[in-house]
């Protein structure tokens, strides 16, 4: 890995320990900024793949948005610059980023389809949540990161 992909890597993590932080209110830039500079990045996928395992990035994300979910539903969440949709949009939409960009033998943990669909679908916080995650589900089983 070169410098500049080193560089971009620990400000990758820098944003996932943010996503970390309950009341963090920079998720949506954080998500924006790490698709940003993967994009950039030489080896996209294996960097994504050490993402998952060496930095947990999907358990983060999914931690993240239950959280944000059960914030919003309680009335508890930070005053964020973004509002709901764009924030499930956002969330959802790099979620999608990770599975077109990460090697073809990569796959979401069936888990995580089901708690897309608990947290979306089952208990949504509002009913745009339902459509974000057919049309999330539409795209993963016309695809190869389908589990």
């Amino acid at each position: 890995m070169c410098i500049r992909d080193r560089c971009k890597k620990e400000i990758v993590l820098f944003c996932i320990r943010d996503m970390l932080q309950a009341n963090s209110k920079n998720v949506v830039l954080s998500l924006r900024l790490i698709k940003e500079l993967l994009k950039q990045c030489a080896d996209c996928s294996k960097i994504i793949i050490d993402l998952i395992e060496e930095a947990n990035l999907v358990a983060v994300f999914f931690n993240n948005l239950n959280w944000y979910c059960s914030a919003v539903k309680d009335n508890k969440n930070p005053i964020d610059r973004y509002n709901h949709p764009d924030n499930i949009n956002e969330r959802i939409n790099f979620l999608r980023y990770l599975l077109t960009n990460s090697p073809p033998t990569y796959r979401l943990p069936i888990t995580h389809y089901y708690e897309l669909w608990r947290t979306l679908f089952e208990s949504p916080v509002s009913t745009g949540d339902a459509e974000v995650l057919f049309n999330f589900l539409v795209f993963t089983t016309s695809s190869s990161s389908f589990v």
